[in-house]
């Protein structure tokens, strides 16, 4: 990794990485994959290079900068010493020493010790685990009893089709909306049928069924964005976003809520938005039924029926959850979050981007908008890049639809001054908890996030808890933010994948927390969970415990650093109490509990003043005629459920206005 590492900071790299995830003579009766498992390291598969290239084209240039500075500092026995306590270069020291001092780090009190160990933890145990090399089978899975990519199936789909710019270009339209995901392709859907000349420019690529690869790895970089590695600026939250055309909509777990009555009438008491109640639940049927979203005739997957009974057994309540798919295809289900090869999930590249297409709309893909164009206080269209070459798209009108990160980014570069652009991000943060269990579950196997427990949404009164859900997980997502003890306890808890559970608590973030530019220009996200979200995130994470215990769980955890699983089998109730505590103590620290977010709402919210919000209740901005926001990015507050219908149904409703306009 010339000109990004010098020698001493890969060096000190690999035996990181090698602390991580060390060889080891493999215990008595091991199969011959387990034990060569067991005795392959994380340099054994090139591990170190992988994060290496992670590092240097994902990163940001500041975290890239922290990287360094602390490889350096170990490389040197004077400067290690205040951070290992050993007058030595971290290299040379035993596998023993270097584990105590990581496993130090993993629960320090200082903020930043606890960074650097979760940044490189995670991407050292996710690339182990998922990366595959030339298409061959990752050596892991065999010993983990994963069962790897699914075959591509023989039966065509429907492709769209899509523009690709190679050459400096200049085009026009009536409408030209930025994205292409839940907001963006409804709108262009409305505006279309209505007789308007429609461009949808999406960032991502195309990729059609035929094109979906279920490598986790590949997924991940050809439809995520920053290739799954997006984080917060503190790398406390993971934050997973699509970046492929059709968004979230192509990449997320299906859930289909309606946005619930409380939220909305929140939303219209405090934000003066008086009739969108109405509107949006006017929007719910022909989204619903355009989108197949409703009760899935479909077996529920073992982790999903685990989740059910395991509340039922705990007097807790299991609610089936509407899904946007039909025909799905059980035994091949599960890895959808990269994609459905199969084309049973209904999202916008099945539904609103060809109603569109057909309508008369163009699709740009693989295209970057740089801002908005403004002329006399009015959008006239915008401009970017593709690859090398520069885009000018003349409009009438302008909708962002980028979503929650990159839409404030975009009204940022483009000169937008209301103070409430990238102020107010929500991301339902999210932990887990894990159970293992004698049979079977494989939590990557069957229908996504069937079930749901909803007895902690409302923890005050005012709309505000968490919900309690199930993640389809598979090797890379399970061993990068699973908590790390030993080497060895790590690949024994690897060993035992396919019989653990998982479920997310997602909370419905009261606090909030901003997007703002880089010195790249890029978007960057600061975030700290508020003392109330972090209470309600706790209570419904103790729930998910006892729920796994009441399944049959024979042993439980939470993914704090530091803590062990809790032996169910031979401990008595008050233990597991005591226990329960332990996990209450820990709290909710970043970078000592994993937290994730794949919902991203709030930064441009919608209001009836330019004081409380970036744009007005037909959506438009305050400080710009003709510049419409239609996406996540309007939501006032969280929605308290998956988003994606909510999103839809705030772009259908704004749309109509629009058109009504027109």
């Amino acid at each position: 990794m010339a000109h990004f590492l010098n020698d001493a900071q890969y060096f000190t790299l690999c035996a990181i990485c090698d602390t991580l995830v060390p060889s080891l003579e493999p215990p008595a009766g091991a199969t011959d994959a387990q034990a060569a498992f067991w005795r392959r390291s994380a340099s054994d598969l090139k591990t170190p290079k992988e994060v290496t290239k992670t590092l240097r084209d994902y990163a940001p240039p500041e975290q890239q900068q922290q990287v360094k500075l602390l490889l350096t500092v170990l490389s040197n026995p004077i400067t290690a010493f205040p951070l290992t306590g050993k007058l030595s270069a971290f290299k040379d020291l035993s596998i023993a020493e270097r584990e105590a001092i990581l496993l130090r780090w993993s629960v320090s009190p200082i903020p930043q010790l606890r960074q650097g160990f979760q940044g490189l933890k995670r991407l050292t145990h996710a690339l182990f685990y998922a990366f595959t090399a030339d298409s061959a089978p990752n050596p892991n899975w065999e010993a983990v009893a994963y069962p790897g990519p699914l075959t591509q199936p023989n039966a065509t789909h429907q492709t769209l089709p899509t523009r690709h710019i190679t050459t400096d270009t200049t085009l026009s339209c009536d409408v030209v909306i930025i994205g292409s995901g839940a907001g963006g392709s409804v709108a262009a859907a409305q505006l279309a049928q209505a007789g308007q000349h429609v461009i949808v420019v999406e960032k991502g690529g195309y990729q059609a069924e035929k094109d979906f690869s279920t490598i986790e790895t590949d997924a991940l970089e050809h439809m995520y964005e920053n290739a799954g590695v997006l984080t917060t600026k503190d790398l406390g939250i993971v934050v997973l976003a699509g970046s492929t055309l059709g968004g979230g909509t192509t990449i997320n777990w299906q859930a289909s809520f309606e946005t619930p009555d409380n939220v909305l009438t929140e939303w219209e008491t405090k934000f003066g938005l008086h009739g969108l109640a109405d509107r949006m639940r006017a929007a719910f049927p022909a989204i619903k039924t355009r989108s197949s979203m409703g009760l899935q005739p479909t077996e529920h997957n073992a982790q999903n029926q685990l989740l059910a009974a395991g509340a039922n057994a705990a007097g807790l309540s299991a609610a089936e959850i509407d899904r946007n798919a039909k025909d799905c295809v059980q035994n091949d289900c599960g890895w959808c979050a990269f994609g459905c090869i199969h084309g049973a999930k209904q999202g916008s590249l099945k539904t609103w981007l060809p109603d569109a297409v057909a309508a008369g709309a163009e699709i740009v893909v693989n295209c970057e908008i740089d801002r908005v164009l403004i002329e006399h206080n009015a959008a006239v269209g915008v401009t970017g890049t593709a690859g090398a070459h520069t885009v000018h798209i003349k409009a009438k009108r302008v909708i962002v639809a980028a979503g929650a990160i990159h839409t404030p980014a975009i009204l940022l570069r483009s000169g937008l001054t209301n103070p409430n652009i990238g102020r107010h991000l929500r991301l339902h943060p999210v932990t887990g908890t894990r159970g293992l269990y004698s049979q079977k579950v494989e939590s990557w196997r069957g229908p996504m996030m069937s079930y749901t427990c909803d007895d902690y949404v409302d923890q005050d009164g005012n709309g505000y808890g968490a919900k309690i859900e199930t993640p389809p997980a598979h090797t890379g997502l399970i061993a990068g933010n699973w908590p790390w003890l030993s080497g060895y306890d790590h690949k024994q808890q690897m060993l035992k994948m396919a019989h653990f559970a998982a479920h997310v608590v997602l909370t419905r973030d009261y606090g909030g927390g901003r997007v703002t530019l880089d010195k790249r220009n890029t978007p960057e996200m600061t975030y700290k969970l508020h003392p109330k979200d972090a209470q309600h995130m706790q209570t419904a994470l103790l729930a998910s415990l006892r729920i796994h215990k009441a399944a049959g769980a024979l042993e439980v955890g939470s993914i704090h650093s530091g803590l062990p699983l809790f032996d169910l089998r031979n401990s008595s109730d008050a233990a597991f109490e005591a226990y329960l505590t332990q996990v209450q103590k820990a709290g909710v620290k970043p970078n000592h509990i994993g937290l994730f977010s794949a919902h991203q709402m709030g930064t441009a919210r919608m209001a009836h003043t330019p004081k409380l919000g970036a744009v007005n209740p037909e959506g438009e901005t305050w400080d710009v005629k003709n510049l419409y926001v239609m996406d996540g990015a309007l939501f006032p507050t969280a929605s308290g459920v998956n988003p994606m219908l909510s999103i839809m149904a705030m772009a259908h409703q704004s749309a109509k206005q629009l058109v009504q306009k027109l």
